[in-house]
């Protein structure tokens, strides 16, 4: 008879742990969405025209910079080593603009 009490209290016990974690996968999944949702409707500042492509376009607010540290024409060689090849790869800079963010196009020639 113990053992029966003490079976039926284990069950009811894991049945109602089981309940409590249910509830719990449920709002974090609501959570998730919800999430979703204010990352969606955030307004892009001012500041931010950010290029969300990889056209080559340049924001029309960007002014061509004057005291560039690499003007336009200068021969440069990337030091990075994002893609197989790009390490020690050579180019010419062909534009040069008054920002804090810096784009490189690389595609493997060999």
């Amino acid at each position: 008879m113990k053992k029966q009490w003490a079976f039926k209290i284990f069950l009811f016990g894991f049945i109602l742990l089981l309940a409590a974690c249910g509830d719990t996968a449920e709002q974090l999944d609501k959570n998730d969405e919800q999430e979703g949702n204010v990352a969606e409707q955030e307004a892009p500042t001012k500041e931010a025209d950010e290029i969300e492509d990889s056209t080559g376009s340049v924001p029309l607010n960007l002014k061509i910079a004057e005291n560039a540290a690499f003007p336009v024409g200068t021969k440069v060689k990337i030091f990075a080593n994002h893609m197989e090849g790009m390490k020690g790869a050579e180019g010419v800079v062909v534009a040069v603009y008054d920002t804090t963010a810096y784009e490189i196009s690389y595609r493997p020639t060999t």
